[in-house]
């Protein structure tokens, strides 16, 4: 039966979806590795999106749809933004293209720098997995990785063909399930979430095969296939959120089909063992083809209606586009613009007085605040 216990989705670095390439040096013996970076327990953590799940959601509500951007430019070009409240506005942590880390301060209309990271040594092993995952916490991760599905949307031909689910506290693998023989989990970690609103969470992937093309698919948290969506030709589909999207607000899950070609953004409802889509928006990209960054977009109420938004890139990438369920389908609300096309995660923070979205250009970060 599936429990109650917390699942997170972990990224699979060295695993599926990560091919570490580069030259062969040989070797390394157990007295020539670098040395891993153990994080201090008593300390918060925070993502390259809002929860550690896979499931890029924020509690709370907030105004930014009418909130006045604020722009701020760090050496180098964004590639990865991390944010976390502070005591007044939000912090940002940028990590630009070579390697630098930047932390910025918004507040007042304003952005100040207030510290600044050096890269990781050559051949040191970062940290990929922290916070929750201890105790009664356990990691989804795909694992068992293949080449034989060539596609390549996420910078090489390297996927996982089993799911796994390990308990840290052990460590013990609690269960595996393999796709195949010709299948892949295209992606570099699932999602989890409580899809279908009984209070236990599912595991949401993508499936994927050369013939087929890819399909979304519900694991239990005990192994069990639950359902499995439509294929539509060959292609990615890009999992993003779950969250109560639906006009009545219940749960939905939002997929951009294919975002580098069809850029559609779907909807699925789970109910009864059955997958399906209810509604779909186009003009959406989440994700540029050969890029490691799949947090492409979030869910929350961004404009304090008191109904959840999917906020995601226009397929020009110079717009970010918040959608809205409706009874008959899905609508664009609003648009914020930004100079320049988008290259970054798209990610926010939940505040005390509302929430902070964030999203890199090529010189720049934009965060708007309300």
């Amino acid at each position: 039966m599936p429990t109650r216990r917390t699942v997170l989705a972990m990224l699979s670095a060295g695993l599926a979806g990560c091919s570490l390439g580069g030259e062969d040096n040989g070797p390394r013996t157990g007295t020539d590795r670098p040395p891993s970076p153990t994080p201090p327990g008593a300390t918060s953590y925070w993502y390259t999106r809002p929860e550690v799940t896979g499931n890029r959601t924020l509690p709370g509500a907030g105004a930014i749809d009418a909130a006045e951007p604020v722009t701020f430019e760090p050496e180098g070009g964004p590639q990865w933004l991390v944010a976390h409240p502070g005591p007044s506005g939000s912090f940002w942590t940028v990590v630009t293209t070579d390697g630098r880390a930047t932390r910025w301060r918004v507040r007042d209309g304003e952005a100040d720098r207030v510290a600044e990271y050096g890269s990781l040594p050559a051949g040191a092993r970062p940290v990929v997995a922290t916070g929750e995952g201890v105790g009664d916490g356990r990691y989804a991760l795909f694992t068992d990785t293949t080449d034989r599905y060539a596609h390549g949307a996420l910078g090489d031909t390297t996927e996982g063909q089993t799911l796994t689910v390990l308990d840290p506290a052990g460590p013990t693998v609690d269960w595996q399930t393999t796709v195949g023989p010709d299948d892949v989990f295209e992606g570099l970690g699932p999602l989890v979430a409580d899809f279908d609103g009984d209070g236990d969470p599912e595991i949401v992937t993508t499936v994927a095969n050369a013939a087929e093309g890819a399909r979304i698919a519900v694991f239990s948290t005990a192994g069990d296939r639950l359902a499995t969506g439509p294929v539509h030709s060959s292609g990615w589909r890009h999992q993003l959120n779950v969250a109560p999207l639906g006009p009545e607000g219940r749960p939905e899950l939002a997929v951009v089909r294919k975002p580098h070609v069809d850029r559609v953004l779907e909807f699925y409802r789970l109910e009864g063992g059955s997958l399906e889509i209810v509604a779909t928006q186009g003009d959406f990209s989440t994700h540029t083809y050969g890029s490691r960054i799949t947090d492409g977009a979030l869910a929350a109420d961004l404009d304090g209606d008191g109904r959840t938004e999917v906020l995601a890139p226009r397929s020009r990438r110079d717009s970010l586009g918040a959608v809205r369920r409706t009874a008959d389908g899905a609508r664009v609300a609003w648009q914020l613009t930004v100079d320049g096309q988008i290259g970054s995660n798209v990610t926010g923070v939940a505040l005390d007085d509302g929430l902070a979205v964030g999203v890199g250009t090529a010189e720049t970060v934009t965060v708007w605040q309300g």
